[in-house]
């Protein structure tokens, strides 16, 4: 690939998590992965839109005069979409993975689906914020199914417990978010949006309407995946990135 490509990890997440992408996709790859604002510290963060953290991000790469190919996981995505739709920086070709840009459902019609979703994220941080020490474990059994979070690792567990402030913040940025249908169908790149079969049926139905809506869409289902997908189907989303790139 001729241009560097940006992959963006998830909330709460480490930039390691696209360790397994980055070795497939192969070593004529320059791939940049950013963290997230105030990731992965113990200090509070700071409130920030995802909006500015799309910023962010783009003022530490510098100048991309020839563009970029850009990837994002789950609310990584919802950032990556945001650095697409404000033009800071000339994207190529867009892979958002799982992201969980639940306002989009909002703008594109499915009011239903996207209630849902916030009464059980509204659940969460009110739970979060009241001190219950397992409150993420809300969070993770949404995305990965009932009783995800007691079956993860002590050290898993752990490190989401002390990201919960973190995960919190970047929660009601989402909600905060505001997309614009004919903005997003603006978009010119190609986007390529992976869900996982096992995964819940919202993460589909953003993948598909998003698909729908922009000018070059293309909706992926990855079989068996949920939405830990960068680590049991990094060769599936190696691909995926490098075929949407052929597309450019």
């Amino acid at each position: 690939m001729n241009r560097p490509i940006v992959l963006i990890h998830g909330s709460p997440g480490k930039p390691s998590a696209w360790k397994g992408v980055i070795k497939a996709l192969g070593e004529d790859v320059t791939a940049i992965t950013p963290s997230l604002p105030d990731h992965n510290q113990t200090y509070p963060p700071r409130d920030r839109e995802t909006a500015a953290m799309a910023a962010a991000i783009v003022d530490d790469l510098g100048p991309q005069p020839d563009g970029i190919v850009l990837g994002g996981h789950s609310y990584g995505g919802n950032v990556a979409l945001q650095i697409a739709l404000a033009n800071h920086v000339p994207v190529a070709a867009l892979v958002l993975v799982e992201p969980v840009a639940l306002e989009t459902l909002a703008a594109l019609g499915e009011e239903t689906a996207y209630a849902d979703a916030k009464t059980a994220f509204d659940s969460y941080v009110r739970n979060a914020k009241a001190g219950e020490t397992d409150a993420i474990g809300m969070m993770i059994d949404f995305w990965f199914g009932p009783g995800a979070f007691t079956r993860m690792p002590d050290q898993v567990q752990g490190f989401l417990r002390g990201q919960t402030p973190v995960n919190v913040r970047d929660v009601e940025a989402a909600f905060r978010e505001r997309y614009i249908r004919e903005t997003l169908a603006a978009l010119s790149a190609p986007v390529a949006i992976a869900y996982g079969t096992s995964s819940p049926a919202v993460s589909e139905l953003i993948a598909q309407r998003l698909a729908a809506t922009v000018k070059h869409g293309e909706a992926v289902p990855l079989d068996g995946a949920d939405h830990g997908m960068l680590a049991t189907h990094a060769p599936q989303l190696a691909e995926l990135i490098r075929s949407t790139v052929a597309r450019v």
